[in-house]
């Protein structure tokens, strides 16, 4: 975990936490990779094997710059990858490209701070960060043009703000490129944030400072106050949850460290102060409207046969047949009789309008005939003998 340089006491900003260890509600943190691998300035020692070191150009930076995030943008390769860097207080964003071993900046106006909303509540203080500027970015999955989307937000601001890396990617772009950068929406009121990342489908996470809260939002969906969700909250554990990460097995990973009570206030030392907290991405979803949509099915099932009480009648005689919902068939016939050699077989035929049926029956040895009063379209196909039969719904 990593541990802000806030102060000279601070021993080592990058540390772990052995997970085979015996359990410890307050484990100390090891320096990772060594106490020498942190110390200030030396960027020289250190236990692992450095494969590239990389200085920004003076053109990347100005007095004022402060690196709060990181977020990365792997291509087809691994040459092909990009990490985009956000210039807190400097106002900017640098992309640098691995395969060319170069960076370049951008400034936009979408950077700078909402000067209406810079006042903050956390933890029962009152106080104001107005001067903070882009802090949170994550870059989406690629899209069907093969790029990706990177969000982002300055910190004093509710406002979600998009770019896509086919911008960032190409140093030529840095002038002349205002209009490619969006306005995503906004997430309402108390909704400051410093960190964000989205995962595969589209869902992206990002903490809610304000409200000692996890809030999510899928990305399919308009970016409104409607479809932002809090997936967990807690105002003992999560005051300032400062990072939020998705691991492969699509963990969420939350650390929260109280920095405002530290920065306007005095921490408690005998309290926990620092908190990593873990969960299913998909636990934290469910019954949000960040869930994944359901896939219905639809059985797809044939033509609906609806049982009709019909009457056949012969046209000369008027005698009355049995309704063709009873099991029974007689001949029409001046003599009822009860022919059993008849078969009744419900069917449709393809000149039948669409979800109609009509009666097929057929007598050994005779050409079969038919008979539907469902539809008067049927009784001019050759189909409707007409001259013989009428029939009429009850």
């Amino acid at each position: 975990m990593t541990v802000k340089y806030l102060s000279n006491s601070i021993p080592a900003t990058l540390n772990y936490i052995s997970l085979d260890a015996p359990y410890d509600p307050s484990p100390k943190l090891s320096p990772y990779p060594s106490y020498a691998g942190n110390e200030v300035g030396n960027c020289q020692t250190g236990l692992n094997t450095r494969i590239r070191r990389y200085v920004f150009r003076p053109d990347d930076i100005v007095s004022t710059t402060f690196i709060a995030n990181i977020a990365l943008d792997e291509g087809a390769t691994c040459d092909d990858t990009f990490a985009y860097f956000s210039d807190e207080l400097g106002y900017g964003l640098i992309a640098y490209s691995w395969e060319q071993n170069r960076s370049w900046r951008f400034s936009h106006s979408y950077f700078f701070p909402d000067p209406l909303v810079g006042d903050f509540n956390i933890a029962g203080l009152n106080f104001q960060w107005g001067a903070e500027g882009i802090f949170g970015i994550t870059t989406s999955p690629r899209g069907a043009d093969g790029y990706r989307t990177l969000f982002f937000s300055p910190l004093s601001s509710n406002t979600e703000f998009s770019v896509s890396t086919r911008i960032l990617r190409d140093e030529s772009k840095v002038k002349g490129s205002y209009k490619d950068f969006k306005v995503v929406g906004l997430r309402g009121p108390d909704t400051h944030t410093t960190s964000k990342v989205m995962d595969d489908t589209g869902v992206q996470l990002f903490n809610l400072i304000d409200q000692n809260a996890i809030g999510c939002w899928r990305s399919t969906l308009p970016h409104k106050p409607q479809n932002i969700a809090v997936v967990d909250k807690d105002d003992v554990g999560l005051v300032f949850p400062c990072d939020v990460k998705i691991d492969d097995q699509r963990n969420v990973w939350v650390i929260s460290d109280r920095m405002p009570v530290f920065l306007e206030a005095e921490l408690d030392y005998s309290d926990i102060n620092f908190r990593i907290f873990t969960a299913p991405l998909d636990t934290l979803l469910q019954g949000t409207v960040c869930e994944a949509p359901q896939q219905v099915l639809q059985q797809v099932v044939g033509p609906r046969i609806v049982p009709q009480t019909l009457s056949i009648y012969d046209s000369n005689r008027a005698l009355p047949v049995a309704p063709l919902n009873t099991p029974t068939l007689y001949n029409p016939s001046p003599r009822p009789e009860l022919i059993s050699s008849y078969r009744q077989q419900v069917i449709r035929h393809p000149f039948s309008p669409k979800g109609q049926s009509y009666v097929h029956f057929t007598k050994q040895s005779t050409t079969p005939y038919t008979a539907s009063g469902v539809s008067k379209s049927l009784r001019n196909t050759p189909y409707w003998l007409k001259k013989h039969y009428e029939v009429f719904e009850q």
